[in-house]
């Protein structure tokens, strides 16, 4: 991460024919003047963006790519980005199609470092970026979703159609075994996230209640019990996964909630932030120096800077609709929808608070990658979703 800095251009005039005694008076003033100066800039920034400071940069282990990146219809990992269009996947490489892959294709997507893991036609894929070539890893008799890896195993989402409750699989690419994990909440809306080679989710939810966070053995196909009451929202930077501890358990709308840090290495917990009964703000970004947090509002939303350091927050993003898009150099893509159904892609600059607008589309924006727009458009003629890519 860059080091944030403010850039002063000073001017200044030469004195040709000046007294001693005139010099110093205009030295006296100049120093007033310059103070003045720095106490105006040190309110301005307490009360509107954040404040100009150091920056720490990212650890090592921070820095660490990740071994995958998962996506729903697109998915953007190392300069290779794929998206399903229709019955097809297209797979770009910095802008540029490479590779179409066809078939009954599911939408779940898995990106690694030399290839894309996919379904179709209830079989399970690898297509390697090398050659474009696809390998079927293994076959299945219901159709199953990926949604992870661990080392050499895989693990994927099973249901029959419009069914409200799911099981996890995990399938071991050694051995070729698949088995079923007895796992609990699994039903309606589960928030999952892989981090640091730990598998946690948010318990199954089809109201507003509160429920509990669960780490997932894997040797063992069981859940261990983290928290007993969450909100939404799971996010994961270098080995710490962010979530909303509630309290008290029961209503979301009802519960004051804690932003709380799980350290997946030693599997401690501690309190970010806390926030009053209603006022729930969902983390949605961070990096060695800010976590950021999206909250909603009537007519518009708001992101929120806060400073891991000091606790302090700053909102920095207001609009309609926000919804953090990817990463980028210094900060991170976002998208607010207009009117009518048009949604505008920004880019904010964390090193100066600056935002820049990259274009609009309409519809959905999904990613950003190589100067390219990811979006979909819901087709009110055919009741479904089409995909697309535009230049900007």
């Amino acid at each position: 991460m860059s080091v944030r800095s403010k850039e002063t251009k000073a001017t200044g005039s030469r004195l040709v024919n000046g007294l001693i005694i005139t010099s110093a008076v205009l030295s006296v003033i100049m120093v007033c003047v310059l103070v003045i100066l720095v106490l105006t800039i040190i309110k301005k920034d307490n009360t509107g963006t954040a404040p100009a400071q150091e920056l720490q940069p990212a650890t090592a282990e921070e820095l660490q790519p990740a071994r995958f990146s998962s996506g729903s219809v697109y998915v953007n990992h190392n300069g290779w980005t794929s998206m399903r269009m229709g019955s097809s996947i297209t797979i770009y490489h910095e802008g540029s199609e490479k590779y179409k892959l066809t078939g009954k294709m599911d939408y779940n997507l898995l990106a690694a470092e030399e290839g894309l893991y996919y379904t179709k036609d209830q079989g399970f894929y690898y297509c390697s970026y090398a050659d474009g070539s696809e390998t079927l890893l293994m076959e299945y008799s219901s159709p199953i979703h990926p949604i992870g890896m661990i080392g050499e195993k895989f693990f994927f989402t099973s249901a029959p159609d419009n069914a409200m409750q799911f099981s996890i699989l995990q399938y071991d690419s050694i051995t070729q075994a698949v088995s079923e994990l007895g796992l609990p909440e699994l039903w309606g809306d589960v928030e999952m996230i892989f981090c640091n080679d730990h598998f946690y989710y948010i318990g199954g939810r089809t109201d507003v209640s509160t429920r509990p966070l669960y780490e997932v053995d894997i040797e063992k196909g069981e859940a261990r019990q983290i928290d007993p009451a969450c909100g939404s929202g799971l996010l994961s930077y270098g080995s710490k996964v962010y979530y909303s501890h509630a309290e008290p358990a029961g209503s979301i709308p009802d519960a004051a909630m804690s932003l709380t840090e799980l350290d997946t290495e030693t599997g401690t917990k501690k309190e970010i932030s806390r926030t009053a009964p209603g006022k729930m703000k969902t983390p949605v970004f961070a990096d060695s120096n800010y976590i950021y947090l999206l909250s909603y509002g009537a007519e518009e939303s708001r992101i929120v800077q806060l400073n891991v350091k000091d606790g302090t927050e700053t909102a920095v993003i207001t609009g309609p609709g926000l919804s953090v898009i990817g990463e980028c150099e210094n900060g991170f893509y976002y998208s607010s929808t207009g009117q009518p159904e048009n949604t505008v892609l920004f880019q904010f600059n964390e090193s100066d608070g600056s935002t820049k607008e990259i274009g609009t589309v309409k519809g959905s924006v999904l990613g950003y990658a190589d100067n390219y727009v990811y979006y979909s458009i819901y087709n009110q003629n055919t009741k479904a979703q089409e995909y697309y890519r535009t230049r900007f």
